[in-house]
């Protein structure tokens, strides 16, 4: 059996020294009893002072017993409209509650005989330790509680609430009433999105919020049901697929709810998340926890909005749900909630999160944890992965006793795993500091900072926590003595300028702001994803690893060659993992990435091996959105993680030093390091070619650019031009007419008919396009490349045979950028193609020429059917169209 999953709930319900109303050291005697337990407790179940009625209270109002047995009267009587409902009596916590039984259910007998209807049902007798409760005719408690149970969600409290807070006793109800039995589920992933998605929508719908601050509140109510469906899982362990509960266990619920609702206007924020923050803060206080709320928040939505939140979530268990989701929660909801921006920010698909957590061939064991750092950890999804594989390695040592077991993933939990981010809105160390809780670590070792500041200043401005967190980062910092793993994606896109005071700061910490070593000159600015190279082989103890994602502008263009200088001189590259295009799609991101794996050298000396490359279809294609269907989801899953296997098996056998396809020699890697440059190979089918006998040329051998086709538009204010696109298909078309004023560049091509037209953005598309007369003269901008061959036959030749896969492959791999790949002239003048004889290339000339012919033929006869008809019923008349403008939807 292995060690119990501990969480952040663990901690904060273990406490057997407290409940919500005082401190076991607080009682000491009866008085201390009925001061601290007895009078919170009535005020807690909805009493006011005149409800609550003591001894001699009860002579005034004549309903005091008289007994033969003797002087005995309790404490308290609650009387409700003049009629007695409920005694209380208190004893000293040395007492036995069962010694004084007898002598108050005599006393609630007497009191019943004055009335028709026996009002006073129950009895309570408590010294604090230990509480009872009694029917009035009885001498078996048919409810014990011991100090600890008195918490918001323990199933006896909640029982005893429902049999005599105030409410509960006029409507008299009674034990079997509380017996009843309600069903929790548990959900996967899609279904949690859904219903996410359906809250968010929820709270958007009466509350006007944005993504993020709807985001925001919405982790308070989970963090609530978590907490919740942890105390229903006492004892844990079950692994139905849902668990049957008592009805008044259900807290989180809209009974739970209006049954309070005459205590506080809002009872979930003011009474659960209250108790909830009260419980952090002192955990907080004493240096153990970090914080996740501020002191004195609350629940920000209106009554009705959460109960209608709290009506979506109730019947669900939220904590009953898988490990590998538990801690994901606040991910799932952002990816059913939030897009474009928005989202990247926030957290890494968990296909490319869990590739780099297995490459990273994570430690945990007696003799070593390895110590894994992630300076820009969003959410925390790399290191709740980091936390997961090491804790299960741990647990599958079957030579560990549970014991040792135990121990070790303590030891992990506690102090083997950091986490840095400086976002504020929302402030993500607090959300993946939940994240973490979940998984099981404290998430005391999550800190908010920036972090690329190598000094890790304190501000006098920060809060005086905020300067403890700091410094406590510090301190470790300088413990610790270097990290064995980072794992990381840091922002692609944020840049450090010099103008800004802060920001110079940092940026003049780095070695890399410097134009060349021994120059004075400096770079104005950087971006942090460069930075970061250097900044983590500081914080690296040597050997140790880098795992990261990055843009490939950084790995292939020539702005970025100082970074990929200083990656080679100080770490040996171990792979690169090429990343779909898409694989951000969820984050509306058009960014091409690679999954880099750096090894920190021990001596600079050490010479560059040869290094891993891998091309990924499916990493990251797998984050769908909820809308999908599940057949589509677990195919894309399916497909991902047979996907992270392959990889981690073809690095294994690079390691091992076997043979796969999949390797990149030393010299390769001396001037670019994406993988399409570095894996590719550029004319791989030329020795066929010519084993086939077909002659084979450069581009340049056969085209050359034109460069005399230049026009300034505003030299023609008054003229109309049409503006040139070219599509995908390789077709030409014109986007739209403008006058010579309304063109904002300065210059512009002018195609001519033979011209071969190449889009610097999207030829790798197939965005090659053959000027014919009709277009002659129309204008395309400067991101466009004009090429000619002497024949036009030629010139066609070319449009066909650039846009088959293959070149396109060739080109591809000359391009660069981390979103829309460029490629200009000098980038594929080089390229080697196949080259039919003369009459082969007059004959695919006649052959394009002709279908295009048939086309233009086809386009026609469509034209003159809609002109007749036109003619005959006037359905495409001035006023038809201008109607259809100015009614139709948007697209």
């Amino acid at each position: 059996m292995r060690p119990k999953r501990r969480t952040l709930f663990d901690d904060l319900t273990d406490e057997q020294h407290r409940n919500m109303y005082c401190r076991l050291n607080d009682l000491s005697n009866e008085a201390s009893v009925e001061t601290f337990f007895i009078t919170r407790m009535l005020a807690d179940f909805g009493y006011k002072d005149k409800h609550i009625k003591t001894k001699e209270a009860l002579k005034k109002l004549g309903i005091s017993p008289k007994s033969k047995r003797g002087d005995y009267k309790p404490d308290y009587c609650i009387v409700l409209n003049r009629i007695p409902r409920l005694v209380i009596d208190a004893k000293a916590p040395t007492e036995d509650i069962y010694d004084w039984v007898e002598k108050c259910a005599h006393y609630c007998l007497v009191l019943n005989r004055k009335f028709k209807r026996k009002p006073v049902r129950h009895f309570i007798l408590s010294n604090g330790i230990r509480t009872g409760l009694f029917p009035w005719d009885a001498e078996e408690a048919i409810l014990e509680l011991d100090f600890a149970d008195f918490v918001i969600g323990n199933e006896k409290y909640e029982k005893l609430r429902n049999l005599v807070a105030r409410n509960n006793l006029i409507a008299r109800k009674t034990e079997q009433s509380l017996d009843q039995k309600v069903k929790l589920k548990r959900i996967d992933k899609e279904d949690a999105q859904k219903l996410f998605l359906s809250c968010h929508k929820y709270i958007w719908k009466a509350e006007k919020r944005s993504p993020a601050s709807a985001f925001m509140e919405f982790i308070k109510i989970i963090f609530l049901k978590l907490w919740h469906d942890r105390l229903l899982h006492e004892p844990p362990g079950d692994s139905k697929k849902e668990i049957e509960v008592p009805k008044t266990s259900v807290t989180f619920s809209v009974r739970w709810i209006e049954s309070r609702e005459s205590d506080t206007t809002n009872p979930l924020s003011d009474l659960q998340f209250r108790k909830l923050l009260q419980q952090i803060e002192e955990d907080i206080t004493k240096n153990n926890k970090k914080r996740i709320f501020d002191a004195d928040d609350t629940i920000n939505l209106r009554p009705q909005t959460i109960k209608g939140v709290v009506k979506k979530l109730e019947r669900v268990d939220l904590f009953g749900i898988d490990e590998d989701l538990n801690g994901r929660l606040f991910e799932t909801f952002l990816s059913a909630t939030m897009r474009g921006k928005a989202l990247g920010q926030f957290f890494t698909p968990r296909s490319i999160v869990l590739l780099a957590t297995r490459l990273a061939d994570l430690q945990a064991n007696k003799r070593h944890i390895d110590k894994v750092l992630d300076a820009s950890c969003g959410t925390g999804g790399f290191l709740i992965e980091a936390l997961a594989e090491m804790r299960n390695q741990i647990r599958r040592n079957d030579s560990y006793s549970n014991d040792e077991k135990s121990e070790l993933i303590s030891k992990l939990c506690a102090d083997s795993l950091y986490g840095i981010d400086d976002a504020t809105d929302p402030q993500l160390t607090r959300i993946a500091r939940i994240n973490m809780y979940l998984h099981g670590d404290g998430g005391s070792h999550i800190y908010k900072c920036d972090g690329l500041d190598n000094e890790i200043i304190i501000h006098p401005s920060d809060s005086i926590e905020l300067q403890a967190e700091i410094r406590d980062l510090r301190n470790n910092f300088n413990a610790i003595r270097g990290f064995d793993v980072v794992l990381t994606n840091p922002p692609f896109s944020m840049w450090y300028e010099l103008a800004n005071e802060d920001e110079a700061r940092i940026l003049k910490q780095y070695e890399l702001l410097k134009i060349a070593p021994s120059s004075a000159r400096i770079r104005s600015r950087m971006r942090s994803s460069a930075m970061f190279m250097e900044r983590y082989y500081r914080l690296l103890k040597a050997g140790g690893k880098i795992l990261t994602v990055i843009d490939e502008t950084v790995l292939s263009s020539d702005d970025y060659a100082f970074v990929r200088d200083y990656i080679r001189k100080h770490f040996v590259i171990k792979a690169v993992i090429s990343l779909h295009g898409d694989a951000f799609r969820m984050s509306g991101s058009r960014v091409k990435t690679a999954l880099m794996y750096l090894e920190k050298k021990k001596r600079l000396s050490e010479s560059q091996p040869a290094a891993f490359m891998y091309p990924s279809i499916y990493l990251g294609v797998d984050d769908l959105p909820v809308t999908s269907s599940k057949a589509k989801i677990e195919k894309a899953r399916q497909l991902a993680n047979a996907e992270i296997i392959n990889i981690c098996s073809e690095f294994t056998r690079f390691k091992d030093g076997l043979q796969t396809k999949w390797v990149v020699p030393p010299e390769k890697l001396r001037h670019r390091l994406d993988l399409k440059y570095c894996l590719s190979k550029p004319g791989r089918l030329v020795p066929k070619w010519r084993r086939a006998g077909h002659q084979v040329v450069k581009l340049s051998e056969l085209a050359e650019p034109v460069t005399t086709n230049q026009l300034r538009p505003n030299d023609f204010p008054n003229k109309q031009f049409p503006i040139l696109r070219i599509r995908y298909d390789g077709r030409i078309e014109i986007s739209e007419i403008r006058m010579g004023k309304d063109i904002n560049y300065k210059t512009m091509i002018q195609v001519k008919s033979g011209d071969l037209v190449f889009s610097e953005y999207n030829s790798i598309y197939g965005a090659i396009g053959f000027i014919t007369p009709e277009f002659e003269n129309a204008l395309a901008s400067g991101s466009y490349t004009v090429a000619r061959c002497d024949h036009d036959y030629d010139t066609l030749y070319l449009w066909a045979v650039l846009r088959t896969t293959e070149l396109r492959n060739d080109m591809l791999a000359r391009a660069i950028g981390m979103g829309r790949q460029t490629i200009k002239w000098e980038d594929i003048k080089e390229i080697q193609l196949p080259l039919p004889d003369k009459p082969e290339r007059i004959r695919i000339f006649k052959e394009i020429t002709g279908a295009w012919q048939k086309e233009r033929e086809i386009a026609e006869t469509f034209e003159n059917l809609n002109k007749n008809l036109d003619t005959n019923f006037l359905v495409e008349s001035r006023a038809s169209q201008e109607w259809f403008q100015a009614n139709k939807p948007p697209r």
